[in-house]
């Protein structure tokens, strides 16, 4: 006999918690894991007291192994919790909200390229449930912060290339940006391969409706959203008198 359909979302339901449970279980009861967390940690501490937005530091000194805006994402929640929670626990519970919110985006995601709300459930339950996805959720690093600008921009690009909402043309062009600005040209390249495969049937799309021009425009307007971010970070850093 076949599960009904409420019993199927019952199950769904609390799988959801589930995955639930185990992004925030175990984040909080225990210090810094070397080699990462000690120096993620106190990179974001430094900036929180300095206020020194344009370059990371480590021990006083220039760190810029990575762009700043994970570090700064960090800063107001620091400000609003670290007094209560500790700087430990305060970092970790930023590293669960990206986790959540990759997750939501994912499901979005999902829900726009497969038109199924049960799939797009699955494909959270299934990403949640990963090991990759577990171990680096609960660590202190900027990858937490990237996987969930990936999961951004591609649901903007899907909602833009599949469900025809053109202005989603600009928070693809500011995702983009992101990713750049939490660890370098990785970020937009590890968005390449799942891109293409949204572009090249919207460009085939447009260009048989004759809408090829349109379609070249929108994505100019979209590529200078995406540069000037960078561009006002680059400029802030070679004007900035450790800038060299």
């Amino acid at each position: 006999m076949l599960p009904t359909r409420p019993a199927v979302e019952t199950h769904l339901g609390a799988l959801l918690l589930m995955v639930f449970v185990i992004v925030l279980m175990g984040q909080f009861g225990h210090q810094l894991w070397t080699p990462d967390e000690p120096r993620e940690a106190a990179i974001a501490w430094e900036m929180f007291n300095s206020r020194e937005l344009a370059i990371p530091t480590l021990a006083g000194s220039s760190f810029i192994e990575k762009p700043p805006l994970y570090y700064i994402l960090a800063i107001p929640l620091l400000a609003l919790l670290h007094d209560t929670l500790g700087i430990t626990v305060t970092l970790r519970l930023v590293g669960a909200l990206w986790a959540l919110g990759t997750l939501l985006f994912t499901g979005l995601l999902a829900k726009r390229v497969l038109g199924s709300g049960t799939a797009a459930l699955w494909s959270v339950i299934a990403l949640g449930t990963m090991e990759g996805f577990i171990m680096n959720s609960h660590w202190i690093r900027v990858d937490t912060s990237l996987a969930f600008f990936v999961a951004f921009t591609m649901w903007a690009f899907a909602e833009w290339y599949l469900g025809g909402r053109s202005r989603m043309l600009w928070c693809a062009g500011l995702g983009l940006s992101l990713c750049f600005l939490v660890k370098g040209p990785i970020g937009p390249i590890t968005l390449f391969f799942g891109w293409l495969a949204l572009f090249i049937p919207a460009l085939r799309r447009h260009l048989a409706a004759n809408e090829g021009g349109r379609f070249v425009m929108q994505h100019l307007g979209m590529s200078l959203l995406f540069v000037m971010p960078i561009a006002g970070w680059l400029l802030t850093l070679w004007q900035h008198p450790e800038g060299d």
